[in-house]
């Protein structure tokens, strides 16, 4: 079940979105102050963030980057009264993911989460499809063998090995002795 942390200080529209994205098996967490959504990020791990620009204490801007802090793969949707060019280019420099402008629509907020969310089981997926220590190894070592035109000798000193322990991973990923 994904998880959503909204932080906006407007009651009436808290309380109606989060029900509307419960009937949708979401999980949802509501905070009216920068303060309480630190406390519920550090707690909990959120798929998603639903952030309003202008709280009454507060702007959500300084909130962004604490949030992405305590959860980094989670998407940051920003919902503004006052859509302007320059808050949009500040909240996406912080981290925001996504801009929309109130009043917005149940539909259009489901539709933004539900494309987020796919994204960040993507990101999460992707994840899993970075190489391996040892094929990172093999791309250093044969970086090294190149710069020292194969010279074991030389590569061995370069990586700080023995030149027996070179060959000896050399033998087992069966490349031939220069």
């Amino acid at each position: 079940m994904e998880k959503i942390l909204i932080l906006d200080d407007d009651d009436v529209f808290t309380s109606t979105l989060s029900t509307i994205l419960m009937r949708k098996d979401l999980f949802v967490n509501v905070a009216s102050s920068g303060a309480q959504a630190v406390i519920m990020a550090e707690s909990t791990y959120h798929d998603y963030i639903v952030i309003d620009l202008k709280l009454k204490d507060d702007s959500g801007l300084t909130w962004i980057p604490i949030l992405r802090y305590l959860n980094p793969l989670s998407k940051i949707l920003i919902l503004t009264n006052y859509s302007s060019i320059t808050s949009a280019i500040i909240a996406l420099k912080k981290g925001a993911d996504n801009l929309l402008q109130k009043p917005v629509s149940a539909d259009n907020i489901l539709f933004n989460l539900r494309n987020e969310i796919t994204s960040l089981k993507n990101d999460k997926d992707s994840l899993f499809s970075y190489p391996s220590l040892e094929q990172i190894e093999w791309e250093y070592i044969n970086k090294v063998m190149d710069d020292h035109f194969g010279n074991i000798s030389a590569s061995a000193r370069a990586l700080n090995l023995h030149r027996r322990t070179l060959q000896r991973k050399l033998l087992k990923k069966n490349i031939p002795k220069l």
